[in-house]
């Protein structure tokens, strides 16, 4: 049987990880740490059956996506990751750049809420979680092809969003 001190452990070094992932989907930090907890629970009682195919990482984010996407449908929500727009001032930037800029995370979060959903998931398990290739495509039951692809199109529809945002997007931009 599972140790509590085993579990504790998971907890510590898995849980900012898996709340992250939720807040950037869900915007929602009440509700992030509802689904957190509701994920560590699931992984303490499904710890047993977990066979190692991956790491136990990937397993997890894996439980927090199906249980966070469940929670989407069960409220029927439309919107996803909507947020009001503003207008927010700071230099030009690519996205990576943006991801460890402070001052313009909000408006990054509100250029990612643009996005396609699958690009959105793919941007935050892979630059702002951190997960390998393998990994995201373990996550999301893509090939690490798709990965990569879905990634560099994010990427630069991020950057086309956050010109349009800031109102620097032109004909010449489209080229970037």
């Amino acid at each position: 049987m599972l140790r509590d001190m085993e579990f504790q452990e998971i907890y510590e070094k898995h849980s900012e990880q898996v709340y992250r992932y939720i807040f950037y989907l869900l915007r929602d930090k009440e509700l992030s740490e509802d689904l957190t907890q509701d994920v560590f629970l699931k992984v303490y009682r499904n710890l047993k059956q977990f066979n190692h195919d991956s790491t136990i990482a990937t397993w997890i984010l894996k439980i927090a996506r199906n249980l966070t996407y469940d929670y989407l449908r069960r409220k029927r929500i439309v919107s996803f990751l909507h947020m009001e727009s503003r207008s927010y001032s700071s230099e030009e930037k690519s996205p990576e750049e943006s991801f460890l800029t402070k001052e313009s995370a909000e408006h990054l979060y509100i250029s990612m809420g643009r996005l396609k959903r699958d690009y959105q998931e793919v941007l935050i398990l892979r630059k702002i979680n951190d997960c390998s290739i393998k990994e995201t495509a373990e996550i999301l039951g893509w090939t690490e092809s798709k990965v990569q692809t879905k990634t560099a199109r994010a990427l630069k529809k991020l950057r086309t969003e956050m010109l349009k945002q800031e109102g620097k997007y032109d004909e010449q931009s489209k080229r970037i």
